[in-house]
């Protein structure tokens, strides 16, 4: 029989990756050797294939079966493979390609179980049996082939199981959603039943040090639960079709998950999303401090909240308002911060947590306005104000809190501004849908009012080397233009049915990210206009108002309903490959890339 080989294809989305062809019906299940050098397959076709994986061939002869072999499993030393059929497991010896046992199971729900599973224990002593027609796990000696104990798990059929790596306890998943972790010793149920999903777990896995356990469904969402006391530990991922299966990387770093949109996705496990708990309210506005270990949030119940990205945790108290804080601004040396309430703003000495000033708009339409802006110059010696009940800017001494100028910009009225990088212009976004570019030493107007939206611009944003002016509007488009002339730098980027709240451009310039009605945040490529990765959502119940990319480009935090999440964005970068996926296993060595930021501890002793 000869080897097939391995050819190479490619996806839009992903680097080139090999294929590897032989099987001749569905492949149900694969899995890595412990030396990574190796992998096997099972297929309806009825056989087990082992391959090489550098260089794509076959290994040897097929494991040839009397029916279809619907899961596998490696014992930890790489000696054994199980094959899983209706009916038993026929456990070979991987050298010698022979069968050295089979394992009969009675009864005759199997033929028509959708799964069937077979694990085999850390120690290699066991293998573990069960199928979605059954309530119980059938432990096996694997020497001998004869029954060891029987773990009754659920009132309901199980659908997964895995074996924690300490050996002591097997988590199972059932039909209904729901999870929960026996005691191998006794059979007792020690933790759950957890109802942790609104649909089927397909798979669960097992973190190295055994202290969580990862759970995919049919709900489209993975998440992760602490072991011992079945509490959910930290947000799901929340992939666009129902997960299949998923695998853990031998580091614990990566979650791999095979989903039914044909993808298979990679999440890093540490930075998936960080969530910062503490408002009351809604948030206004979200923003990074210069030095990328730190982001404030402004909101409704009236304070601003400054957050540690590393650990989580709010630094020292809120900083108090008398009304709700409708927008926030950072100065660029990151020693102060404004709070945009009705009436006028509040600016405060970050360090010391005191206000130094408080400056009165004396505007009353300001009561009725739906936006309050406020923006610092580039060089931190102004601030500028207006609010979407306005037509003008004014614009203020940080240092004394006088007003120095008056812009009269729009006829319509204002809902978004932002200082060009130079310091030279303002432009702002007007509720008709648009933008001007207004010269601040003379206040004159030197490029539009450009009509560049159907809808009010509600965003707008420079690119770091002042070359492009994005705005963003509710009637679901994006656009880039020449701030200079007004002209329009090749296409939109699109959201039908969809206001875009704001938008954020990273500070290498090539990426933009928005946050929509949808309650979505996307990432686009400037250049080519085109989406990137997949979508974040968070909560579902979540609005998503305001968006900022941190100094390094790397991470997103948005402000939701209530609580501030950061988003890593390199877990939506090439990480999504075409497959039709029913089961995966990771490599035993896989590196993650994540880095930690670049901290400095002198403005962390500071807070």
């Amino acid at each position: 029989m000869s080897s097939p080989s391995a050819e190479r294809t490619s996806h839009p989305r992903t680097k080139a990756t090999k294929v590897f062809k032989g099987h001749t019906d569905f492949v149900e299940s694969v899995i890595y050797f412990p030396d990574g050098r190796h992998m096997a397959s099972g297929s309806w076709d009825k056989t087990i294939r082992i391959w090489n994986v550098e260089s794509g061939q076959q290994v040897g002869e097929s494991l040839e079966h009397d029916s279809k072999v619907k899961a596998i499993a490696v014992s930890p030393d790489g000696g054994k493979i199980a094959g899983r059929v209706e009916g038993g497991v026929i456990m070979w010896d991987v050298v010698g390609r022979k069968r050295v046992r089979e394992v009969k199971i009675d009864g005759h729900e199997e033929q028509g179980a959708y799964a069937l599973m077979v694990s085999f224990s850390p120690n290699g002593r066991w293998i573990a049996t069960a199928s979605s027609d059954s309530t119980s796990i059938q432990l096996w000696d694997v020497d001998t082939g004869r029954p060891v104990r029987e773990l009754q798990q659920h009132v309901d059929v199980i659908w997964c199981l895995s074996f924690s790596p300490d050996g002591a306890h097997i988590a199972a998943g059932s039909f209904v959603g729901s999870f929960r972790v026996l005691d191998i010793s006794t059979g007792n149920t020690v933790v759950g039943p957890i109802q942790g999903h609104a649909d089927a777990v397909t798979s669960l896995v097992y973190s190295p040090d055994s202290r969580l356990l990862v759970t995919g469904s049919y709900d489209k969402s993975i998440r992760v639960w602490d072991a011992a006391t079945g509490r959910e530990v930290g947000r799901p991922m929340l992939p666009r079709s129902a997960i299949q299966c998923i695998a853990m990387s031998a580091d614990g770093k990566r979650i791999a998950s095979a989903s039914s949109d044909q993808t298979v996705r990679l999440w890093n496990l540490e930075t998936r999303l960080q969530v910062f708990q503490g408002h009351s309210s809604s948030i206004e506005s979200v923003a990074y401090f210069p030095d990328g270990r730190h982001i404030a949030s402004g909101s409704r119940d009236k304070t601003i909240r400054i957050w540690n990205v590393e650990s989580g945790k709010q630094q020292g108290e809120g900083l108090k308002h008398d009304a709700k804080v409708k927008a926030i601004a950072i100065a660029p040396d990151g020693m102060k911060i404004a709070g945009r309430v009705v009436g006028g703003l509040i600016v405060w000495d970050v360090v010391r947590r005191k206000r130094l000033r408080e400056i009165k708009t004396d505007d009353d339409s300001e009561q009725s306005a739906y936006a309050l802006i406020v923006a610092f110059s580039p060089d931190g010696r102004w601030i500028a104000t207006a609010s979407s009940a306005s037509t003008s800017i004014q614009l203020w001494d940080v240092d004394t809190g006088s007003p120095v100028r008056e812009l009269q910009q729009h006829v319509d009225v204002i809902w978004c501004l932002s200082f060009s990088p130079d310091g030279a212009h303002i432009a702002t976004g007007s509720f008709k849908g648009s933008f001007r570019v207004l010269e601040i030493s003379t206040g004159k107007t030197v490029v539009g009012p450009v009509q560049g939206h159907a809808g009010a611009v509600r965003s707008l944003v420079y690119s770091p080397d002042n070359r492009l002016l994005v705005t963003a509007s509710a009637d679901g488009n994006i656009r880039a233009w020449d701030p200079a002339t007004g002209r329009e730098m090749g296409g939109p980027m699109l959201q039908p049915k969809n206001v875009i709240r704001c938008v954020s451009i990273s500070t290498d310039g090539k990426r933009i990210a928005s946050a929509s009605s949808d309650r979505i945040l996307r990432l686009w490529n400037l250049e080519t206009r085109l989406q990137v990765g997949d979508s974040f959502a968070g909560r579902p119940s979540d609005w998503k108002h305001s968006v900022a990319f941190s100094p390094n480009a790397r991470f997103v935090v948005s402000g939701g309903t209530q609580d501030v999440y950061l988003w890593d964005t390199t877990v939506v970068l090439d990480s999504a490959v075409s497959v039709v996926p029913n089961s995966i296993h990771m490599a035993p060595v896989l590196t993650s890339s994540f880095r930690r930021l670049d901290l400095s501890p002198a403005f962390e002793n500071h807070l």
